[in-house]
């Protein structure tokens, strides 16, 4: 008994911990992974909307799930824009430009704990920083760094302990009027399986049986 309770006392110190850090806000930059990690998604690549291919100062949208704003100018397109912006899934896509900084959010009409997307052409003309996301439970961070000519990145977010509702792209301050695009959007209301990977549960089942092993020989 005396070897058991120390042994069980660590196991359930070190599920805690892991537990803990699978449940902490992630960014995931590739796409495959995040999709495995995020459970049942809802998608949207805005086929519905009427593409005018030209942008006009306060956009909105409503979409299925969530409602869309962008500023200072955003429209839908569906042809490749001069800038490099594009199309990931299907014809239409959302650009947002105009102004020395861009904004984009998304509102959902019900809180969710998985979000992920492409963003195209952020900073092939530098920007001060990076496209950066703010949530509405103060999670931050950043969505997408300064790359090349029609450069595409992906950008999810997983948070099982704080379900957000609204989330806000920002731009760095760069030259006047540099787009950037956003399409093939996933997002989850449903618990994500966002779980330590198979080497960490590893290392935790080692570390117990290594603790019974040595207290076996200090007792021997």
């Amino acid at each position: 008994m005396k070897l058991v309770r120390p042994v069980v006392g660590l196991a359930i110190l070190l599920l805690a911990v892991t537990r803990q850090a699978a449940a902490s806000p992630i960014i995931y930059t590739n796409e495959a992974t995040f999709i495995g990690a995020a459970g049942t998604l809802g998608f949207e690549s805005f086929e519905a909307l009427a593409a005018t291919n030209s942008v006009s100062p306060a956009f909105t949208a409503t979409l299925a799930a969530f409602t869309l704003a962008g500023a200072p100018q955003a429209g839908v397109f569906d042809e490749l824009d001069y800038a490099g912006t594009h199309a990931i899934d299907g014809k239409n896509y959302v650009e947002v430009e105009g102004g020395t900084r861009q904004f984009l959010t998304f509102t959902f009409f019900a809180p969710i704990e998985a979000f992920g997307l492409t963003i195209t052409d952020y900073g092939d003309t530098p920007h001060t920083g990076p496209l950066t996301f703010t949530t509405n439970t103060g999670v931050t961070g950043t969505a997408a760094i300064d790359g090349p000519n029609a450069n595409d990145q992906f950008f999810g977010l997983i948070d099982t302990t704080n379900p957000f509702s609204t989330l806000t792209l920002a731009t760095g301050v760069g030259p006047f009027g540099e787009p950037f695009s956003v399409d093939a959007v996933r997002f989850s209301a449903s618990a994500p399986t966002a779980v330590p990977e198979p080497a960490t549960v590893l290392l935790v089942g080692s570390g117990i049986v290594a603790v019974m092993r040595k207290r076996r020989r200090v007792r021997g």
